[in-house]
């Protein structure tokens, strides 16, 4: 059975340049860069203040 793909709800920032803003996801360990994910949606949030 497949595993629907994770949706990155939960990431925190870990790198910022002149090239861009680089998130990890906390649910799959994944290491993104934000334009590589699009445009944010309505409860996506980057920090753990509400954590």
């Amino acid at each position: 059975m497949l595993t629907p793909p994770c949706e990155h709800t939960h990431t925190i920032l870990i790198a910022k340049d002149e090239q861009g803003e680089h998130l990890e996801c906390l649910d799959c360990g994944e290491i993104f860069d934000v334009a590589e994910r699009g445009p944010a949606s309505p409860g996506f949030n980057e920090t753990l203040s509400d954590a």
